[in-house]
Formats: C-alpha cells, structure tokens, sequence
C-alpha cells in the first residue's frame, strides 16, 4: 500500500497554499510545493543555504580531514 508520506511533492502556485503559512513565510519565499495525498504545503527553509555552504566546506576538506576532525572531536576531556 502506498504511504501518503511516500508521495512526490508537486511544485504550486504560492496563492494555493497562502492559507497554509505563516507571516514571515509569505513575505519571505515565492516557490512552494505541495503533497497532493495530504494538502500540506512545503518550501526551501533559510536552513537550505545553510546547509549547502556545510556540505561544500566538507566536500572542499575531503576525507582525511574529515577524519582528523572527528577524531578530535571524540577525545577526552580534561586529565587523563
């Protein structure tokens, strides 16, 4: 049975889902899309720059310093 959370988002006029958003939404962004199953209406988030310009700097660093980083990260603090 196909899930309605497993549906293709389709690409909508933004006056077809006004209703659905907040202020700061409406005046901030002018493409949206909408799950046909559900009506729920979906857009690309402040957070999709964000985390475009992460994966860049990741793919810029290549594996061995993603390693070294993580590596450090996992160390302990403090005393030995």
């Amino acid at each position: 049975m196909d899930s309605p959370k497993n549906r293709l988002l389709q690409p909508v006029e933004k006056a077809a889902v006004l209703h659905l958003l907040e202020p700061k939404t409406k005046l901030y962004y002018n493409t949206f899309r909408q799950c046909q199953a559900c009506g729920q209406g979906y857009w690309e988030g402040s957070h999709v720059g964000e985390l475009g310009q992460l994966v860049a700097e990741v793919q810029e660093a290549g594996p061995e310093a993603i390693r070294l980083n993580l590596a450090q990260a996992t160390q302990p603090i403090g005393p030995a």
